[in-house]
């Protein structure tokens, strides 16, 4: 009699990511680094462990892993598919959106899992890539089309997950009403059938919420959606916990847990830290064991997440010097960018906290040259001018202040020095945004671009 062959497991659960007989690469794992290879093929979902059965191609050994430390890895089937990942996968930086999709339409079987999965990657790394003060309109659209169409057409669930979160990400960048209406609708109705990517869903729909609360809370049924979001945290939370999220993840459960923390002060009602003092610890400090787990090569968004977790716990002073030290490396890598800006920000609010009106007050002069860089930048400034201005003058000793500003590197393209100490550097008078290590330096980058730039700021 013939053996039967066993059928081929079927992934039930659709709030993990499908791996299922699909190639990973595994990240945290001691045997693939004994073997030098971390790639390996998915051969079974363990519901009782909530792992995944991978079998490892440098010596076809099998390890159990959670889902948070696999990420999928595209392999080419044949030289159509391997020109595909050559190009779109591992010369990312060499290729432009419209190349990259001429490669699709030469395709013989577009449709299948992982030309779709490279056409989403190549959409989402344009989308990054995309110089925002220069924004190529016609561009937006070519990508929010081609991932119109994955959403429509697409046979993968988890791929059109995938593309309805890149979609989002694409309206975040140009906030509208309508925009921000599409970016709810498109992760609220991902809740269920997230296939790990919940936390990413969850830091969305909280970022919507988040620009204009106070608009939320006058709506019809505003506490209804708080204690949506509510519910919302702590699912994401406990996937968290299970290590079932789609890998690098946990930086969108940070951010959107922090500003789902500072949105509940807008609800009178249900509010999240109505429930006392020891569930603000408790779950703040989840959110730095989260924290320990990012990787090295992310120093600086440790510093910057540690910090807004310390101004959580009321820890101004700490708060203070992290956001110091994320300055200080942010504009030593690359000089007065956006992330800088956000840097002044929270540090003219730690000020406030504590009390020093001058030193905010130097803080929010620095943050005013920024305010070109961040179109939701101009309300900020106006409240923090406001609440600047009703400090009180206290009678206290008189400090010296401390330069606010930390070194920075010199804004010419081709040079790489940075400021061995503050004020090293001379910056262009016209718009003070700009800082050179000489006269050379300054001629190269007003002729390359600075010129045209200097009039913006």
């Amino acid at each position: 009699m013939p053996v039967k062959q066993k059928p081929k497991q079927k992934l039930i659960r659709t709030n993990v990511p499908d791996f299922l007989f699909k190639h990973v690469t595994v990240t945290k794992l001691e045997a693939a680094q004994n073997c030098n290879g971390n790639i390996g093929l998915v051969k079974e979902w363990s519901e009782k462990r909530e792992q995944f059965s991978v079998q490892l191609i440098c010596d076809d050994s099998q390890v159990w892993i959670k889902p948070s430390n696999l990420n999928y890895f595209p392999n080419p089937q044949n030289a159509e598919e391997t020109e595909l990942f050559e190009v779109i996968y591992e010369k990312q930086s060499d290729v432009n959106f419209e190349q990259g999709i001429k490669l699709f339409d030469q395709l013989s079987a577009p449709e299948k899992y992982m030309p779709t999965f490279l056409k989403i990657f190549l959409c989402h790394q344009s989308l990054i890539s995309m110089d925002m003060s220069m924004q190529n309109k016609n561009c937006m659209s070519q990508i929010q089309d081609v991932l119109k169409k994955i959403i429509k057409n697409s046979c993968f669930y988890d791929l059109i997950v995938r593309a309805k979160l890149s979609l989002a990400f694409s309206m975040n960048m140009v906030q509208t009403m309508e925009n921000r209406s599409i970016i709810f609708d498109l992760c609220y109705r991902s809740i269920e059938n997230n296939f790990g990517h919940l936390p990413t869903i969850f830091k969305n729909i909280v970022d919507v919420v988040f620009r204009h609360p106070s608009e939320w809370q006058r709506q019809n049924g505003a506490v209804k959606k708080f204690q949506m979001l509510q519910n919302l945290y702590f699912k994401t939370k406990e996937m968290i916990k299970n290590k079932t999220f789609v890998n690098l993840n946990r930086i969108d459960f940070l951010e959107g847990s922090l500003l789902f923390f500072r949105i509940s002060k807008y609800f009178e009602h249900g509010s999240f830290w109505d429930l006392n003092k020891i569930s603000i610890k408790r779950e703040t400090d989840f959110l730095l064991e989260v924290l320990d787990f990012l990787t090295p090569n992310l120093i600086s968004d440790r510093y910057f997440y540690h910090a807004k977790i310390l101004f959580l716990q009321e820890n101004y002073e700490e708060a203070l010097n992290n956001f110091q030290l994320f300055q200080e490396i942010m504009a030593s890598k690359y000089g007065n960018n956006k992330r800088v800006g956000t840097a002044y920000k929270q540090k003219a609010e730690c000020y406030i906290k504590l009390g020093k009106k001058s030193m905010a007050k130097q803080v929010l002069k620095k943050l005013k040259r920024f305010d070109h860089l961040d179109v939701n930048s101009g309300p900020v400034i106006d409240d923090l001018e406001k609440r600047i201005k009703a400090m009180h003058t206290g009678l206290r000793p008189r400090q010296k202040n401390k330069n606010v500003r930390t070194p920075t590197k010199c804004s010419s393209y081709t040079c790489m020095k940075i400021e061995p100490y503050v004020g090293a550097f001379k910056n262009c008078a016209r718009c003070r945004m700009t800082y050179y290590c000489s006269k050379k330096c300054q001629r190269l980058h007003w002729k390359s671009s600075h010129k045209a730039d200097c009039k913006e700021y």
